[in-house]
Protein backbone atom coordinates (compact mmCIF):
# COMPACT_ATOMS: atom_id res chain seq x y z
CA UNK A 1 0.00 0.00 0.00
CA UNK A 2 1.16 3.51 -0.65
CA UNK A 3 0.85 6.44 1.77
CA UNK A 4 -2.74 7.06 0.57
CA UNK A 5 -3.80 3.52 1.54
CA UNK A 6 -4.08 2.39 -2.09
CA UNK A 7 -2.69 -0.91 -3.32
CA UNK A 8 0.35 -0.59 -5.57
CA UNK A 9 1.30 -3.10 -8.25
CA UNK A 10 4.61 -4.75 -7.23
CA UNK A 11 5.18 -6.86 -10.34
CA UNK A 12 8.13 -5.94 -12.52
CA UNK A 13 6.60 -7.45 -15.68
CA UNK A 14 3.08 -7.07 -17.12
CA UNK A 15 0.98 -10.25 -17.04
CA UNK A 16 -0.57 -11.87 -20.10
CA UNK A 17 -3.73 -13.89 -19.44
CA UNK A 18 -2.98 -17.14 -21.23
CA UNK A 19 -4.90 -20.32 -20.40
CA UNK A 20 -2.84 -23.18 -21.77
CA UNK A 21 -1.81 -26.54 -20.33
CA UNK A 22 1.82 -27.47 -19.81
CA UNK A 23 3.93 -30.27 -18.35
CA UNK A 24 6.13 -29.95 -15.29
CA UNK A 25 8.02 -31.81 -12.60
CA UNK A 26 9.08 -30.68 -9.14
CA UNK A 27 11.98 -31.47 -6.83
CA UNK A 28 9.53 -32.75 -4.17
CA UNK A 29 8.54 -35.74 -6.33
CA UNK A 30 7.67 -38.18 -3.50
CA UNK A 31 5.33 -40.73 -5.00
CA UNK A 32 5.16 -38.93 -8.34
CA UNK A 33 6.51 -40.57 -11.48
CA UNK A 34 9.80 -38.94 -12.63
CA UNK A 35 10.01 -36.77 -15.73
CA UNK A 36 7.60 -34.07 -16.86
CA UNK A 37 4.66 -36.20 -15.72
CA UNK A 38 2.44 -33.57 -14.10
CA UNK A 39 0.05 -31.31 -15.99
CA UNK A 40 -0.79 -27.74 -15.01
CA UNK A 41 -3.03 -25.05 -16.50
CA UNK A 42 -1.38 -21.65 -16.90
CA UNK A 43 -3.70 -18.83 -15.82
CA UNK A 44 -1.35 -15.94 -16.58
CA UNK A 45 2.29 -15.47 -17.51
CA UNK A 46 4.92 -12.73 -17.69
CA UNK A 47 8.63 -12.47 -18.41
CA UNK A 48 9.27 -13.07 -14.70
CA UNK A 49 6.95 -15.95 -13.87
CA UNK A 50 3.54 -17.53 -14.12
CA UNK A 51 0.44 -18.49 -12.14
CA UNK A 52 -1.13 -21.89 -12.76
CA UNK A 53 -3.52 -24.54 -11.46
CA UNK A 54 -2.12 -27.86 -10.22
CA UNK A 55 -3.75 -31.02 -8.90
CA UNK A 56 -1.67 -30.92 -5.70
CA UNK A 57 -0.19 -28.31 -3.42
CA UNK A 58 3.45 -27.55 -4.15
CA UNK A 59 5.73 -26.46 -1.30
CA UNK A 60 7.05 -22.88 -1.39
CA UNK A 61 10.69 -22.69 -2.51
CA UNK A 62 10.50 -26.01 -4.38
CA UNK A 63 11.99 -25.95 -7.87
CA UNK A 64 10.02 -26.81 -10.99
CA UNK A 65 11.14 -27.90 -14.43
CA UNK A 66 8.48 -26.74 -16.88
CA UNK A 67 8.05 -27.43 -20.59
CA UNK A 68 6.35 -24.35 -22.01
CA UNK A 69 5.27 -24.08 -25.63
CA UNK A 70 4.32 -20.43 -26.04
CA UNK A 71 5.16 -18.20 -28.99
CA UNK A 72 7.71 -15.47 -28.38
CA UNK A 73 10.60 -16.92 -26.38
CA UNK A 74 13.71 -14.78 -26.73
CA UNK A 75 16.83 -16.92 -26.50
CA UNK A 76 19.69 -14.48 -26.95
CA UNK A 77 19.35 -11.75 -24.33
CA UNK A 78 18.18 -13.42 -21.09
CA UNK A 79 14.51 -12.55 -21.67
CA UNK A 80 11.90 -15.31 -21.70
CA UNK A 81 8.97 -13.51 -23.35
CA UNK A 82 8.76 -10.66 -25.81
CA UNK A 83 8.18 -9.68 -29.40
CA UNK A 84 11.57 -8.83 -30.92
CA UNK A 85 13.08 -10.25 -34.12
CA UNK A 86 15.28 -12.92 -32.51
CA UNK A 87 12.34 -14.77 -30.99
CA UNK A 88 11.92 -18.49 -31.53
CA UNK A 89 8.75 -20.54 -31.29
CA UNK A 90 8.38 -23.98 -29.80
CA UNK A 91 8.82 -25.74 -26.48
CA UNK A 92 11.35 -24.45 -23.97
CA UNK A 93 12.44 -26.00 -20.69
CA UNK A 94 12.24 -23.39 -17.93
CA UNK A 95 13.34 -23.72 -14.31
CA UNK A 96 11.19 -21.94 -11.74
CA UNK A 97 10.77 -21.53 -8.00
CA UNK A 98 7.39 -21.89 -6.29
CA UNK A 99 6.69 -18.61 -4.49
CA UNK A 100 3.27 -19.56 -3.08
CA UNK A 101 0.59 -22.24 -3.36
CA UNK A 102 -3.05 -21.88 -2.25
CA UNK A 103 -6.14 -24.04 -2.48
CA UNK A 104 -8.18 -22.73 -5.42
CA UNK A 105 -11.96 -22.30 -5.41
CA UNK A 106 -12.06 -25.10 -8.00
CA UNK A 107 -12.44 -28.55 -6.38
CA UNK A 108 -9.21 -30.46 -5.77
CA UNK A 109 -7.06 -27.76 -7.42
CA UNK A 110 -4.27 -25.51 -6.15
CA UNK A 111 -3.24 -22.13 -7.50
CA UNK A 112 0.55 -21.80 -7.71
CA UNK A 113 2.74 -18.74 -8.27
CA UNK A 114 6.15 -19.39 -9.85
CA UNK A 115 9.14 -17.13 -10.46
CA UNK A 116 11.36 -18.03 -13.43
CA UNK A 117 14.96 -18.62 -12.40
CA UNK A 118 16.53 -20.07 -15.54
CA UNK A 119 16.40 -22.17 -18.69
CA UNK A 120 17.39 -25.80 -18.93
CA UNK A 121 19.55 -27.12 -21.76
CA UNK A 122 19.97 -23.74 -23.43
CA UNK A 123 23.68 -23.27 -22.80
CA UNK A 124 25.19 -20.01 -21.63
CA UNK A 125 23.46 -17.99 -18.94
CA UNK A 126 20.42 -19.46 -17.25
CA UNK A 127 19.02 -16.10 -16.17
CA UNK A 128 15.52 -15.33 -17.50
CA UNK A 129 14.93 -11.92 -15.97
Amino acid sequence: MDSNGELRERRLHPRLVQEVSFRFSSDDQDGVEPGLAEIGLILDISAGGLRFLASRQLPAESRLLMELDINGWQMGQQVCLGDEEDMVNGPMLIVGRVMWSLEAPIDQQYEVGVSFIGRSGSGGSDDCQ
